[in-house]
């Protein structure tokens, strides 16, 4: 148990600038005063595509922060990096009430539900990549910890926050 919560714990931020000529990987503070001076080089991509791919982010849990997906576009292309069939379209998120939800189930057992809280992280830039083997670690913690519970509430889902996804439940009405 111990195991598979710090498989789901451990990932890595990344900031990156989106600008009309491209991605700019920034580096982090400490790096820019990094006696290396490849800690400091600010790497540069055309497409988001090519940065993921240049960098091994494939390989990595990660959390991207852009400055601003305001048409959820980087959200749209890292979803379908990771192969996970879900996209967010502006026009449909704005037809919504407040209280609306988006859910969606990257791998089997593993309810991801993006409320208002969730699409304002994501339209601010800060966006989860992560493996459909994470979300498989995610269900399977749920699981396991919910059988340890031993209380009546009900799991409502996985919900994104600008630190990774947090358990929701809601009280049983029995």
């Amino acid at each position: 148990m111990n195991n598979i919560r710090q498989k789901i714990s451990n990932f890595n931020k990344v900031k990156v600038n989106h600008l009309s000529d491209g991605y700019w990987l920034v580096p982090s503070f400490f790096k820019i005063f990094s006696p290396k001076l490849t800690g400091y080089v600010i790497k540069k991509a055309k497409t988001l595509e090519e940065l993921v791919n240049f960098n091994d982010f494939q390989k990595k849990e990660l959390i991207f922060n852009f400055n601003g997906d305001h048409n959820f576009y980087n959200f749209n292309i890292l979803m379908k990096l990771r192969q996970i069939d879900f996209r967010l379209d502006i026009k449909a998120v704005l037809k919504k009430p407040d209280d609306a939800i988006f859910i969606f189930f990257p791998v089997q057992n593993c309810k991801i539900v993006l409320d208002k809280q969730s699409l304002k992280l994501i339209y601010d830039g800060i966006i989860p990549f992560f493996s459909k083997e994470y979300y498989s670690n995610l269900a399977f913690y749920q699981r396991e910890n919910s059988a340890k519970l031993q209380n009546n509430d009900v799991f409502k889902g996985f919900f994104w926050r600008r630190n990774g996804f947090e358990e929701i439940y809601v009280k049983s009405d029995s």
